[in-house]
Protein backbone atom coordinates (compact mmCIF):
# COMPACT_ATOMS: atom_id res chain seq x y z
CA UNK A 1 0.00 0.00 0.00
CA UNK A 2 1.22 3.32 -1.31
CA UNK A 3 -0.64 5.32 1.20
CA UNK A 4 0.82 7.24 4.21
CA UNK A 5 -1.41 8.51 6.45
CA UNK A 6 -0.40 12.44 7.42
CA UNK A 7 -1.16 13.40 10.88
CA UNK A 8 -1.12 17.28 10.41
CA UNK A 9 -5.07 17.47 11.51
CA UNK A 10 -4.63 15.36 14.15
CA UNK A 11 -3.09 18.10 16.11
CA UNK A 12 -4.08 21.23 14.03
CA UNK A 13 -6.93 22.42 11.99
CA UNK A 14 -4.66 22.12 8.46
CA UNK A 15 -5.83 22.54 5.05
CA UNK A 16 -7.68 25.28 3.07
CA UNK A 17 -11.15 23.23 2.08
CA UNK A 18 -10.69 22.07 6.37
CA UNK A 19 -13.91 23.04 7.65
CA UNK A 20 -14.18 20.46 10.60
CA UNK A 21 -11.01 21.17 12.64
CA UNK A 22 -8.80 18.83 14.34
CA UNK A 23 -9.87 15.27 13.70
CA UNK A 24 -11.75 13.90 17.15
CA UNK A 25 -9.92 11.45 19.25
CA UNK A 26 -12.65 8.53 18.47
CA UNK A 27 -11.87 9.34 14.39
CA UNK A 28 -8.65 9.13 15.31
CA UNK A 29 -9.04 5.54 16.81
CA UNK A 30 -11.59 4.26 14.12
CA UNK A 31 -9.05 6.09 10.83
CA UNK A 32 -5.91 3.64 12.34
CA UNK A 33 -8.55 1.09 12.81
CA UNK A 34 -9.10 1.28 9.29
CA UNK A 35 -5.45 1.94 8.21
CA UNK A 36 -4.70 -1.49 9.53
CA UNK A 37 -7.44 -3.65 8.37
CA UNK A 38 -6.72 -2.11 4.71
CA UNK A 39 -2.43 -2.31 4.76
CA UNK A 40 -2.10 1.63 5.47
CA UNK A 41 1.47 0.91 7.49
CA UNK A 42 3.29 4.02 7.31
CA UNK A 43 2.15 7.87 9.84
CA UNK A 44 3.86 10.90 9.46
CA UNK A 45 3.45 13.43 11.83
CA UNK A 46 6.03 16.38 13.10
CA UNK A 47 7.00 18.09 16.35
CA UNK A 48 5.22 21.03 15.07
CA UNK A 49 1.83 19.41 14.22
CA UNK A 50 0.55 20.70 17.72
CA UNK A 51 -0.32 18.20 19.39
CA UNK A 52 -0.40 15.19 17.00
CA UNK A 53 2.27 13.04 18.25
CA UNK A 54 0.75 12.57 22.09
CA UNK A 55 -2.74 12.30 20.69
CA UNK A 56 -1.44 9.58 18.21
CA UNK A 57 0.51 7.82 21.28
CA UNK A 58 -2.95 7.22 22.82
CA UNK A 59 -3.15 4.21 20.94
CA UNK A 60 -1.29 1.17 19.83
CA UNK A 61 1.01 2.10 17.16
CA UNK A 62 3.07 -1.26 17.06
CA UNK A 63 1.61 -2.15 13.23
CA UNK A 64 2.79 1.17 11.91
CA UNK A 65 5.78 2.75 10.93
CA UNK A 66 5.88 6.64 12.43
CA UNK A 67 7.62 9.18 10.32
CA UNK A 68 8.58 12.34 12.51
CA UNK A 69 10.19 15.86 11.25
CA UNK A 70 12.35 18.15 13.22
CA UNK A 71 11.29 21.74 13.69
CA UNK A 72 13.74 24.32 13.15
CA UNK A 73 17.06 24.42 14.98
CA UNK A 74 17.30 28.25 14.04
CA UNK A 75 17.50 29.36 17.31
CA UNK A 76 19.46 26.55 19.22
CA UNK A 77 22.27 27.44 20.30
CA UNK A 78 25.66 25.75 18.60
CA UNK A 79 26.94 24.24 22.25
CA UNK A 80 23.00 22.99 22.51
CA UNK A 81 22.63 21.68 19.17
CA UNK A 82 22.96 17.80 19.32
CA UNK A 83 21.84 17.12 22.75
CA UNK A 84 18.61 19.31 21.85
CA UNK A 85 17.77 17.17 18.44
CA UNK A 86 18.49 14.10 21.09
CA UNK A 87 16.20 15.35 23.61
CA UNK A 88 13.53 16.13 20.63
CA UNK A 89 13.61 13.00 18.94
CA UNK A 90 13.09 10.81 23.08
CA UNK A 91 10.37 13.30 23.41
CA UNK A 92 8.70 12.36 19.79
CA UNK A 93 9.46 8.73 20.94
CA UNK A 94 7.97 9.21 24.58
CA UNK A 95 4.47 11.20 23.34
CA UNK A 96 4.05 8.37 20.31
CA UNK A 97 5.16 5.57 23.05
CA UNK A 98 7.52 3.63 20.32
CA UNK A 99 10.95 2.61 20.69
CA UNK A 100 12.21 3.83 16.98
CA UNK A 101 11.19 6.45 14.33
CA UNK A 102 11.40 4.77 10.72
CA UNK A 103 12.30 7.94 9.54
CA UNK A 104 13.49 11.28 10.69
CA UNK A 105 13.46 14.18 8.46
CA UNK A 106 14.44 17.83 8.05
CA UNK A 107 11.31 20.48 7.91
CA UNK A 108 13.96 23.07 6.85
CA UNK A 109 16.89 21.20 5.55
CA UNK A 110 18.76 24.46 4.21
CA UNK A 111 19.93 24.23 8.02
CA UNK A 112 22.53 21.80 6.54
CA UNK A 113 23.90 24.74 5.01
CA UNK A 114 24.65 26.74 7.68
CA UNK A 115 27.74 26.98 10.16
CA UNK A 116 25.11 24.23 12.28
CA UNK A 117 25.42 21.70 9.47
CA UNK A 118 27.89 19.31 10.71
CA UNK A 119 26.11 19.20 14.15
CA UNK A 120 22.75 18.18 12.59
CA UNK A 121 24.53 15.69 10.39
CA UNK A 122 26.37 14.35 13.33
CA UNK A 123 23.33 14.20 15.55
CA UNK A 124 21.22 12.57 12.90
CA UNK A 125 23.95 9.53 12.43
CA UNK A 126 24.14 9.30 16.03
CA UNK A 127 20.36 8.69 16.04
CA UNK A 128 20.93 5.75 13.69
CA UNK A 129 24.33 3.96 14.94
CA UNK A 130 21.85 4.39 18.61
CA UNK A 131 18.67 2.33 16.76
CA UNK A 132 16.18 5.36 17.14
CA UNK A 133 15.60 6.11 13.79
CA UNK A 134 15.99 4.23 10.60
CA UNK A 135 16.64 6.63 7.86
CA UNK A 136 16.75 10.45 7.86
CA UNK A 137 15.81 12.78 5.32
CA UNK A 138 14.37 16.01 3.81
CA UNK A 139 11.24 17.44 3.35
CA UNK A 140 11.55 20.10 0.44
CA UNK A 141 9.16 22.99 -0.75
CA UNK A 142 10.72 23.38 -4.28
CA UNK A 143 12.62 20.78 -5.93
CA UNK A 144 15.45 23.52 -6.73
CA UNK A 145 16.82 23.13 -3.03
CA UNK A 146 18.29 19.68 -3.90
CA UNK A 147 21.07 20.02 -6.15
CA UNK A 148 23.65 21.49 -3.34
CA UNK A 149 21.96 19.48 -0.38
CA UNK A 150 22.22 16.13 -2.54
CA UNK A 151 26.45 16.86 -2.09
CA UNK A 152 25.88 17.88 1.32
CA UNK A 153 24.69 14.91 2.88
CA UNK A 154 23.51 11.39 1.34
CA UNK A 155 19.94 10.94 2.84
CA UNK A 156 17.40 8.30 2.89
CA UNK A 157 14.52 9.80 1.81
CA UNK A 158 12.87 12.97 0.26
CA UNK A 159 9.40 14.08 0.39
CA UNK A 160 7.98 16.55 -2.03
CA UNK A 161 5.03 17.85 -2.78
CA UNK A 162 3.81 16.65 -6.05
CA UNK A 163 -0.09 16.81 -7.51
CA UNK A 164 -1.87 17.26 -10.95
CA UNK A 165 -0.51 20.85 -11.44
CA UNK A 166 2.64 20.51 -9.49
CA UNK A 167 5.21 18.78 -11.68
CA UNK A 168 8.45 20.26 -10.37
CA UNK A 169 9.94 17.18 -9.16
CA UNK A 170 9.32 15.39 -12.21
CA UNK A 171 10.31 17.87 -14.77
CA UNK A 172 12.76 19.23 -12.97
CA UNK A 173 14.46 15.75 -13.56
CA UNK A 174 15.30 15.00 -9.96
CA UNK A 175 12.38 12.43 -9.30
CA UNK A 176 14.39 9.68 -11.91
CA UNK A 177 18.01 10.99 -10.33
CA UNK A 178 16.57 10.21 -6.87
CA UNK A 179 15.75 6.61 -7.63
CA UNK A 180 18.66 6.34 -9.75
CA UNK A 181 20.51 7.04 -6.25
CA UNK A 182 18.36 4.68 -4.31
CA UNK A 183 16.63 7.19 -2.41
CA UNK A 184 13.30 6.62 -1.63
CA UNK A 185 10.79 9.69 -2.69
CA UNK A 186 7.13 10.45 -0.72
CA UNK A 187 4.91 12.93 -2.28
CA UNK A 188 3.05 15.20 -0.26
CA UNK A 189 -0.05 18.05 -0.89
CA UNK A 190 -1.10 15.67 -3.51
CA UNK A 191 -4.37 17.67 -3.41
CA UNK A 192 -2.46 21.09 -3.02
CA UNK A 193 -3.93 20.98 0.76
CA UNK A 194 -7.04 20.11 -0.81
CA UNK A 195 -7.82 23.14 -3.04
CA UNK A 196 -7.63 20.97 -5.96
CA UNK A 197 -10.82 19.10 -4.06
CA UNK A 198 -12.96 22.52 -3.73
CA UNK A 199 -15.84 23.42 -5.94
CA UNK A 200 -15.40 26.55 -7.87
CA UNK A 201 -18.52 28.10 -6.46
CA UNK A 202 -16.53 27.62 -3.12
CA UNK A 203 -13.58 29.12 -3.45
CA UNK A 204 -13.62 32.95 -1.64
CA UNK A 205 -10.38 34.55 -2.42
CA UNK A 206 -10.05 36.22 -5.49
CA UNK A 207 -6.68 35.33 -6.58
CA UNK A 208 -7.95 31.45 -6.98
CA UNK A 209 -11.06 32.48 -8.64
CA UNK A 210 -9.50 34.28 -11.45
CA UNK A 211 -6.48 31.80 -11.36
CA UNK A 212 -6.01 30.39 -15.09
CA UNK A 213 -4.37 27.13 -14.16
CA UNK A 214 -7.09 26.49 -11.38
CA UNK A 215 -9.86 27.61 -13.78
CA UNK A 216 -8.80 24.89 -16.40
CA UNK A 217 -8.98 22.31 -14.10
CA UNK A 218 -12.40 23.29 -12.83
CA UNK A 219 -13.11 23.12 -16.13
CA UNK A 220 -12.05 19.98 -17.42
CA UNK A 221 -13.61 18.09 -14.33
CA UNK A 222 -17.36 19.80 -14.96
CA UNK A 223 -17.39 19.34 -18.70
CA UNK A 224 -15.97 15.51 -18.12
CA UNK A 225 -18.08 15.21 -15.05
CA UNK A 226 -15.16 13.67 -13.23
CA UNK A 227 -14.36 13.54 -9.26
CA UNK A 228 -11.57 15.51 -8.32
CA UNK A 229 -10.67 13.21 -5.51
CA UNK A 230 -10.54 10.31 -8.53
CA UNK A 231 -8.08 11.99 -10.54
CA UNK A 232 -5.67 13.57 -8.67
CA UNK A 233 -5.31 10.15 -7.02
CA UNK A 234 -4.95 8.53 -10.25
CA UNK A 235 -2.22 10.71 -11.08
CA UNK A 236 0.16 9.97 -8.32
CA UNK A 237 -0.87 6.30 -8.15
CA UNK A 238 0.27 5.66 -11.47
CA UNK A 239 3.77 7.06 -11.12
CA UNK A 240 5.58 4.10 -10.99
CA UNK A 241 8.06 6.34 -9.56
CA UNK A 242 6.64 7.63 -6.37
CA UNK A 243 7.22 5.03 -3.53
CA UNK A 244 4.40 5.79 -1.09
CA UNK A 245 2.30 9.48 -0.86
CA UNK A 246 0.96 11.19 1.75
CA UNK A 247 -2.85 12.18 2.18
CA UNK A 248 -4.16 13.97 5.36
CA UNK A 249 -7.78 13.61 6.29
CA UNK A 250 -10.50 15.50 7.91
CA UNK A 251 -12.34 12.63 9.67
CA UNK A 252 -12.90 8.56 9.50
CA UNK A 253 -15.51 9.28 6.65
CA UNK A 254 -12.64 10.90 4.48
CA UNK A 255 -10.58 7.78 5.24
CA UNK A 256 -12.96 5.47 4.16
CA UNK A 257 -13.88 7.68 1.17
CA UNK A 258 -9.65 7.72 -0.07
CA UNK A 259 -9.83 4.08 0.35
CA UNK A 260 -12.59 3.47 -1.65
CA UNK A 261 -11.11 5.68 -4.32
CA UNK A 262 -7.59 4.08 -3.89
CA UNK A 263 -8.80 0.74 -5.00
CA UNK A 264 -11.05 1.92 -7.69
CA UNK A 265 -9.44 0.48 -10.99
CA UNK A 266 -11.98 1.92 -13.72
CA UNK A 267 -10.38 5.17 -14.65
CA UNK A 268 -10.76 5.61 -18.32
CA UNK A 269 -9.64 9.04 -18.77
CA UNK A 270 -6.25 10.32 -20.05
CA UNK A 271 -5.51 13.83 -17.55
CA UNK A 272 -4.38 16.72 -19.68
CA UNK A 273 -0.35 18.17 -18.69
CA UNK A 274 -1.82 20.66 -15.88
CA UNK A 275 1.48 21.62 -15.49
CA UNK A 276 1.56 25.02 -13.27
CA UNK A 277 4.05 27.46 -13.38
CA UNK A 278 3.02 30.14 -10.78
CA UNK A 279 4.63 29.67 -7.58
CA UNK A 280 2.33 31.61 -5.70
CA UNK A 281 -0.45 28.90 -6.30
CA UNK A 282 1.86 26.10 -6.04
CA UNK A 283 3.67 27.22 -3.00
CA UNK A 284 0.69 27.25 -0.10
CA UNK A 285 3.11 29.12 2.28
CA UNK A 286 2.45 32.38 0.14
CA UNK A 287 -1.52 31.83 -0.06
CA UNK A 288 -2.02 33.93 3.31
CA UNK A 289 -0.53 37.46 1.78
CA UNK A 290 -2.31 36.65 -1.51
Amino acid sequence: MKIILGAAQFGSSYGIANRSGKVSDEDIRKILKEAIKYGVDTIDTAVNYGDSERRLGKNNLNKFKVISKLPSINKIDTNDLQKWILESVNNSLSQLKVNKLEALLLHRPQELLSDKGYLIIKALDYLKKNNLINKTGISIYDPNELPILFDKYKFELVQSPLNIMDRRIIESGWLEKLKDNNVEVHARSIFLQGLLLMEYKDLKNDFFKKNKFLRRWFDWLQINNLSPYESSLEFIKTNQLIDKFLIGVDNFNQFQELLENYKADNYKFQIPNFKCDDQNLLNPSKWPIL
